[in-house]
């Protein structure tokens, strides 16, 4: 099978092309300062994929969003020629399977590490995480799962008390455990399109649930 490679490559002014508004992802404020932060921090890599016939955005609506918010004047484009039924498609597929990928956990959280060591400069929230998602995050790989399974308690950082997600006192579970209690977060979180919902939040999703049962 012949699968079709598109190069036709373009800078182009970013006023030249426009979203969908028939869009069915929607990019919230937060979305869109997180990936403003991306776009200050790694440049615009990634080129907007746009129908040329129609010269309406298929995939990188979010990105051309805040470009226009940091007054860009021309953005990357990779053109196709999809028509509207196969811009659409495109469109849906792009978001849908990225969807569907999953993290090697361990491998995300040395990356995590190695930046707080050795990127003084990070912004976060070009990651798309706020400040405080990443003191937890860092706080609960203060552990090492012993020989017998067991994870040892989390040293408590310190942290705002009014805030919902802070961790409060922590509890011992098998490596075992840990792995059912993943695969319910990840399906929690797949479930509530919130693949940022700490696993607090979902500790009170699924006891909510259960004593509701």
């Amino acid at each position: 099978m012949e699968i079709k490679i598109y190069s036709e490559f373009e800078i182009v002014d970013i006023d030249s092309i426009s979203i969908d508004p028939k869009n069915a992802k929607k990019h919230d404020q937060k979305d869109i300062d997180e990936k403003k932060a991306s776009l200050k921090r790694h440049g615009f890599v990634k080129p907007v994929a746009v129908s040329k016939p129609t010269r309406i955005i298929s995939a990188g609506s979010g990105m051309w969003l805040a470009a226009k918010e940091l007054q860009l004047k021309k953005v990357p484009v990779i053109f196709t020629d999809h028509s509207e039924a196969l811009a659409v498609s495109y469109g849906l597929s792009d978001n849908l399977l990225s969807d569907q990928s999953h993290y090697d956990l361990q491998q995300f959280n040395e990356h995590i590490k190695y930046l707080d060591e050795f990127d003084s400069d990070i912004d976060w929230k070009a990651l798309g995480f706020e400040k405080g998602e990443i003191d937890l995050l860092l706080a609960s790989m203060n552990t090492e799962i012993s020989d017998s399974g067991n994870v040892p308690e989390v040293t408590e950082p310190t942290t705002d008390t009014n805030d919902p997600d802070a961790p409060g006192k922590s509890i011992k579970v098998t490596l075992a455990q840990r792995e059912i209690f993943d695969e319910c977060v990840k399906k929690l979180r797949k479930d509530e399109q919130d693949y940022k919902l700490s696993d607090g939040r979902c500790l009170e999703f699924l006891a909510a649930n259960f004593l509701a049962g």
